[in-house]
């Protein structure tokens, strides 16, 4: 199948002719003709498509990749006449046809852009054979579109490493780096461990007995924050171990959407170089120990490719954590869901109709032009089930404002008693002094350190991590969220680590109408695992101290798991930023 020449005139024409009313200053309506032009910016596609899009082989071809020349080799004893491997990560491959040995990435393998167009050129001037030229030809869209691109790392890569590292084996003797069956049944029970947060998304799934079904979704997060606990204490073994750190660090930096700092952006910068380069580094050196100690079956195209084009494809083109397979699957997946039990023979026609009505439907109740009794018949959710409308709550007991950073205490809150009022304000008195502010709850009106008003919370919303959740919420049962991670630098600049266990939410309000947005917290010291993604801390009742601290100061929510008497605290992302 060849792609169709000029795709955007066979859909758009010269553009789109739309009548829309508008409203003259004298009150009159009148209908006014307007032309849009449709413009290609990119498309998403899977491996398959995106060969036949660009006209280039098939993935199991030699020269299968459109980035270089490299060629694969087909190895022995495969199913289905043999599949294309890709070595020249450890040492230089043989390349026959240019007659050198290179190495994956070398400057005489690449393709510029106008290279890919010299080789298209031969190939339909009959200069040069397909098979020669690693194209089939002439492509409108890589014609227009200087940019082919899509990762395949979860099934392509993490899942193939995984699945040799769980191979099945007879007998008693486990083979050189696979996981034994003893260490598989540790995995299992750690996996019980885990408790994740309310808003994480799927439980986790057992890659050993749910491996041949695990999502794409299943292996992110297994990538990003189970393996950190379910692998820990020599689960795989040194080599093994130093591949997984390796694929893990770079693929999380090209899986999670990048930050800038004011500095970054003062200076022009529009990523992080140095990262970028050792995530590319990691990459490598992950494939070169896959050829020397792991099966050839493991050196496929996707780690080809992902090797060849990640790192260059975020210097062209910025981020790329929204190109992952993840999220291009998915909004495959929701177009598929918007036709399948449909009949039409233009899917895409259809599709973009429905989006088309939407919006439009959606526009009419702000269309002045309109019968104002159409306009009414147009109501959003919360005019068709009033009953679910969000009430705008005011009230002393009620947090209706915010701070800077966004924090704000959810729900209505409740006045301490005697008692429990006394230890609240030994806390808040203990974090004024902390931050040298011990005068904060003296008044010129007042002779002694109350506040006006002193109200516990048990949910808080902080900007970043969405809902945070206190002991006291008693929805906190199979999904905890109240652990956080926290951090204190002393004025010697010495780092104290701590996981965080949430008992409530204090608002305190002090004579000038100040308000401090408080978490009472029960701190564990901690420190950090393998990686500072994971934190182990001990449930010694002797190293644990409670102190308010100010909410903004919890750095991000945890998955946790408990082994013994130890705590272990799994950063995770949300949205990739990743959940």
């Amino acid at each position: 199948m060849r792609p169709p020449d000029q795709p955007w005139v066979c859909y758009a024409g010269s553009g789109l002719q739309v009548s829309e009313a508008v409203k003259a200053a004298d009150g009159s309506v009148q209908r006014g003709e307007f032309q849009h032009t449709v413009f290609l910016l990119s498309i998403s596609a899977d491996s398959s498509a995106r060969q036949k899009m660009a006209n280039w082989p098939a993935s199991g071809a030699y020269l299968a990749c459109g980035w270089c020349m490299l060629e694969g080799y087909k190895r022995e004893k495969a199913r289905r006449g043999g599949a294309t491997c890709f070595d020249g990560f450890a040492v230089p491959a043989e390349q026959a046809m240019m007659g050198l040995e290179c190495k994956v990435g070398d400057a005489e393998l690449q393709l510029s852009d106008s290279a890919q167009h010299e080789r298209t050129r031969l190939v339909e001037n009959g200069l040069a054979t397909e098979q020669a030229a690693g194209c089939n030809g002439y492509s409108e869209f890589t014609r227009w579109l200087d940019y082919v691109s899509y990762t395949t790392c979860l099934y392509g890569v993490v899942k193939g490493f995984m699945a040799h590292a769980l191979s099945d084996y007879d007998g008693a003797d486990c083979p050189e780096h696979v996981i034994s069956k003893k260490k598989r049944s540790v995995m299992r029970e750690r996996g019980k461990r885990l408790k994740l947060t309310a808003e994480f998304g799927l439980p986790y799934r057992c890659i050993i007995d749910a491996f041949k079904s695990c999502q794409l979704s299943d292996w992110l997060h297994f990538l990003e924050t189970f393996s950190l606990f379910i692998l820990r204490d020599d689960m795989l073994d040194g080599i093994m171990q130093d591949m997984w750190d390796r694929l893990r660090s770079a693929l999380l930096h090209f899986f999670r959407i990048v930050v800038f700092d004011d500095d970054m952006l003062a200076a022009g910068s529009t990523f992080n170089d140095d990262a970028r380069c050792l995530a590319h580094d990691n990459l490598f050196a992950y494939a070169s120990l896959i050829e020397q100690h792991l099966p050839e079956s493991l050196l496929t195209y996707n780690l080809q490719i992902l090797v060849c084009r990640l790192s260059k494809q975020e210097t062209a083109k910025g981020c790329v954590a929204t190109c992952g397979e993840l999220w291009v699957e998915r909004n495959i997946q929701f177009v598929k869901s918007n036709v399948k039990y449909r009949t039409t023979s233009c899917p895409e026609k259809l599709y973009v109709h429905d989006l088309m009505v939407d919006e439009a439907l959606s526009a009419m109740r702000h269309d002045d032009c309109l019968n104002a009794s159409v306009r009414t018949a147009v109501k959003s959710f919360d005019e068709l089930v009033p009953k679910y409308r969000a009430n705008i709550r005011s009230g002393p007991s009620y947090d209706t404002g915010d701070d800077i950073t966004g924090t704000q205490l959810i729900g209505k809150g409740k006045k301490l008693k005697q008692d429990a009022s006394r230890n609240a304000m030994q806390h808040v008195s203990q974090y004024l002094h902390r931050m040298g502010q011990s005068d904060w709850l003296h008044t010129s009106s007042q002779a002694g350190p109350q506040p006006v008003q002193l109200c516990s919370y048990i949910l808080a919303h902080k900007r970043g991590d969405e809902l945070m959740w206190s002991v006291a919420h008693k929805r906190s049962k199979s999904r905890v969220s109240f652990y956080a991670k926290l951090r204190f630098v002393s004025r010697h600049d010495t780092e104290s680590l701590f996981i965080a266990e949430i008992q409530h939410f204090l608002q305190v309000i002090n004579a000038d109408a100040e308000v401090l947005r408080l978490s009472v917290c029960k701190l564990y010291p901690a420190r950090y695992g393998r990686a500072e993604d994971v934190m182990t801390a001990s449930l010694n009742s002797r190293t644990q101290q409670v102190l308010a601290v100010d909410i903004s100061e919890l750095e991000t929510k945890l998955v946790t798991a408990t082994e013994g008497n130890k705590l272990f605290g799994l950063v995770y992302k949300n949205t990739s930023g990743m959940a």
